[in-house]
């Protein structure tokens, strides 16, 4: 009877172990592209990833940074690529957390 129990908690302890999803099975909360489009009221902006377009939302604690400088979103443009790290915690919408976008080249030097 005791080797029963035993053999019963044993299976109940692994099929609870297979069932729940592991930390690394997820892919990273992360993304990055040039942006598609920029669009301001419903806070939401398309990247371009290996995947194909991805829609995301911005939030006011959402932090964005150029280099180290910290920007606004209406200081992004079509086409700058940047870096995207998301709340994987929702789906729909996707809830930016931080955006990094590239620095600025330096303007051409005056003739």
């Amino acid at each position: 009877m005791r080797a029963l129990l035993v053999a019963w908690l044993l299976l109940a302890a692994l099929s609870t172990q297979s069932a729940e999803p592991k930390l690394y099975d997820f892919p990273p909360p992360f993304a990055k592209g040039p942006i598609e489009k920029i669009e301001p009221f419903p806070k939401q902006i398309t990247i371009h990833t290996k995947t194909g377009s991805r829609t995301f939302t911005w939030t006011d604690r959402t932090i964005i940074f150029r280099g180290k400088q910290r920007i606004t979103a209406e200081t992004l443009k079509v086409g700058e690529t940047i870096a995207i790290r998301y709340d994987r915690t929702t789906t729909n919408p996707v809830y930016i957390q931080r955006i990094k976008a590239a620095p600025l080249p330096p303007p051409p030097p005056a003739p």
